[in-house]
């Protein structure tokens, strides 16, 4: 006859469950300074143009959270750092868009593209070809929408910095 199984006398603990994640609990801030100390030689002009509508509030009260630089349709647009594309795809009111995830928690955008070279999940280098200047989108003219965003952790929101500030002058 086979042994029967017999429970352990002590009852097994309960796990307990993490702890909500608090309202206080907000991710760190940098400065502009921080920024620029950060990405130092790692960005790149996505292309080359004339910046028409800097970072920040605009006339029309709208806020840019890039910066648009003016460039002839079908001028190249090239990665500004090394990174793997997670979208290449239509957004309302951006036209074509491709967004590059980088290793650091930055991300790049490019948007009022008029075509792109790259797709979903395929690795990119600095200064790779993604795409090309168009006007899609809003765009009132061919233009390169530019922006950079970075969050220290999955968890947080992605916040848009300027620019201007991590790409050589």
């Amino acid at each position: 006859k086979p042994p029967v199984y017999k429970p352990p006398a002590t009852p097994p603990t309960e796990s307990k469950p993490l702890p909500p994640l608090m309202p206080d609990d907000k991710p760190p801030t940098y400065s502009d300074a921080d920024y620029a100390r950060m990405a130092a030689g790692r960005f790149q002009w996505p292309v080359r143009g004339t910046v028409i509508s800097p970072y920040g509030p605009r006339s029309t009260g709208n806020r840019n959270d890039g910066v648009d630089i003016a460039a002839s349709a079908g001028t190249p647009v090239v990665a500004a750092a090394d990174g793997i594309v997670k979208l290449a795809n239509e957004l309302a009111g951006s036209g074509l868009t491709v967004i590059v995830i980088h290793a650091d928690g930055c991300a790049t955008v490019y948007a009022n593209l008029r075509s792109a070279d790259v797709g979903m999940d395929q690795r990119v280098s600095r200064g790779q070809k993604i795409g090309v200047v168009g006007q899609s989108g809003d765009a009132p003219r061919p233009q390169l929408h530019f922006e950079v965003r970075h969050s220290p952790s999955a968890k947080y929101k992605a916040r848009a910095i300027d620019p201007q500030i991590v790409l050589p002058r």
